[in-house]
């Protein structure tokens, strides 16, 4: 802010007068009291009207400066053309389009090529990922292209085998390679919201006496482990951790997603009705004490965790049991 100050004298009095100067733009009315702010302002609004001031001979000389440039430029674009009729096409990749420098180098590539054009594909699932730590992370758990699962009638028009115990159906693929069926595999029914698991395992090897040595919440924990050592029981598989999903098996070698909300809540529902009824069939005194305490503990994990007393408690215990799935599910292939 730019001041005038003078002498004024009145009354016989001297009097100290300061003036403010305020600024004008010679382009407009805009006025301002500080010299930065009128620069700025011209600098901005009225930046044309400042080069048809200046000096056309001055505009001249600036103007064969920059048509010199120009001549510079295009100079390097002859070197940028050159390599290109290097580059001989007859030292192409046949995997992955990709053209080489020499045929020596051709060689040392097909050894190592895996047939992918984009450095950022999977050579397993050809998925595309955003960055090369993101393939490196895939690539630890990819399993490769997922399995195209022929129609019902295909299916039971093959003569099945019997391996270990469970009925099965083995197809050949494109790359010769065996994949195995399993036709025995229980089903989630989604329309009655019902699975009915398989415990003929369990009735071969009886481990109630297991049950009966060990708290309510480790019993249940040894129970859900052991009925999903069947491969039957294996209808739920948890691909990733990370995700809020899991792929259940709906019945006719179909999987469809469903969120881990929904559908642990019903699973933990039928393995507490399992091991009621399992219990149950197996146990003569119905008014043991260990009895009461484990069916009362399974009458909690039926409903979700609720109960009168030791609300908490029994949450907690609920929800480590949900965790607990989870690893067990992404255990499966």
């Amino acid at each position: 802010m730019r001041k005038k100050t003078h002498i004024k004298i009145k009354n016989n009095k001297a009097f100290i007068v300061m003036e403010i100067i305020n600024y004008s733009c010679e382009y407009c009315n805009y006025t301002t009291k500080r010299k930065y702010d009128l620069n700025r302002h011209q600098t901005a609004k009225h930046n044309n009207q400042k080069i048809d001031n200046i000096e056309v001979d001055k505009i001249n000389n600036d103007i064969k400066n920059v048509n010199d440039n120009i001549n510079n430029v295009n100079d390097p674009i002859k070197n940028v053309n050159d390599p290109i009729k290097i580059v001989n096409p007859a030292n192409k990749c046949s995997k992955c389009s990709k053209i080489l420098s020499s045929k020596n180098y051709l060689q040392k590539h097909l050894l190592i090529c895996k047939g992918v054009s984009n450095p950022l594909e999977c050579y397993l699932c050809h998925k595309i990922y955003s960055s090369r730590s993101s393939k490196s992370k895939h690539l630890k758990i990819c399993k490769g292209l997922e399995i195209i699962v022929k129609p019902v009638e295909e299916i039971q028009s093959i003569q099945p085998q019997t391996i270990n115990n469970n009925t099965q159906i083995i197809l050949n693929n494109n790359c010769n390679n065996n994949i195995t069926y399993n036709i025995n595999l229980i089903r989630f029914n989604e329309e009655e919201l019902k699975i009915d698991f398989d415990i003929q395992h369990l009735e071969e090897n009886n481990i109630i006496h297991k049950l009966y040595i060990i708290s309510a919440e480790d019993a249940f924990r040894v129970f859900y482990k052991k009925l999903f050592e069947n491969k039957n029981n294996q209808m739920i598989i948890k691909q990733n951790l990370k995700h809020t999903y899991s792929k259940v098996h709906t019945g006719r070698n179909i999987w469809q997603k469903m969120l881990d909300d929904y559908i642990y809540h019903i699973i933990m529902h039928f393995i507490s009705e399992t091991l009621i009824s399992y219990i149950s069939n197996h146990t003569k005194n119905k008014e043991d004490m260990r009895y009461k305490q484990l069916r009362d503990y399974l009458d909690y994990m039926a409903t979700k965790g609720y109960s009168y007393n030791n609300t908490k408690e029994i949450e907690k215990s609920y929800k480590n049991h949900i965790r607990s799935l989870k690893y067990l599910f992404n255990s499966f292939d």
